[in-house]
């Protein structure tokens, strides 16, 4: 569990919280966000609900990505003692692969081939050898363990910022849309482009001014 090994590496993002109730005919009241207690019971039940599922050998699965608890990423419960810590919720995202070597794959499927042709005079046919491929493939498939990743999610409910405490851009990228679709709300990137364009900043005003590098030019020179 990265979070609490104290790992640093994370990408932050805003909360934005669903409407939890609609105004009347009219819209003479704004909806009220989603409170503290509805949280408790709708992020539990979320969680749950795309909670991780082993990996099925006999499947065509070889992928399974799903909510585990923080402090054990075979428990999918999600009870408040092990999901709420203060103000934050934290709970992580596990992903099991299956991978088969493709060396070993290669070398059985030759063997095959080799046997097969010695007993019958000539080589098997494409579809054979995709047959015994298949054959193959879910032969080693049980006898593979599975890789594990575990990536840890915090959310302090308080300031209304989340991290996802991993690093890879495609990684990021799942786990925010799998939290969206999971907990129902929706997550702002805390990036400096996204927070110029959250604030309409003209074009250009992330870039170095004149001054600087003005400066950095200077510090150059005389460092030669």
């Amino acid at each position: 569990m990265p979070l609490l090994k104290g790992n640093l590496s994370f990408a932050r993002f805003t909360v934005e919280l669903p409407d939890k109730s609609r105004s009347a005919a009219g819209g003479a009241n704004p909806p009220a966000a989603a409170s503290a207690k509805d949280l408790r019971r709708s992020v539990p039940k979320g969680l749950r609900r795309k909670a991780f599922q082993p990996l099925v050998v006999d499947s065509e699965d070889d992928r399974s990505a799903g909510w585990v608890e923080v402090e054990n990423s075979e428990l999918i419960e999600f009870p408040p003692e092990r999901l709420v810590f203060g103000e934050h919720f934290l709970f992580a995202y596990r992903v099991d692969r299956l991978r088969v070597p493709s060396s070993v794959v290669k070398s059985e499927l030759a063997a095959f081939a080799a046997a097969y042709e010695e007993e019958n005079g000539h080589p098997p046919t494409r579809s054979q050898k995709k047959a015994q491929k298949e054959l193959i493939e879910r032969k080693l498939k049980r006898r593979a363990f599975p890789s594990r990743k575990v990536y840890d999610v915090s959310w302090n409910t308080q300031s209304g910022v989340l991290a996802i405490w991993a690093t890879a851009q495609n990684t990021v990228e799942e786990m925010h849309l799998f939290i969206e679709e999971s907990l129902e709300i929706r997550l702002h990137p805390m990036t400096p482009g996204a927070i110029a364009d959250s604030l309409d900043l003209p074009r250009g005003a992330l870039t170095p001014t004149a001054d600087l590098i003005g400066a950095v030019l200077a510090g150059e020179v005389g460092g030669e």
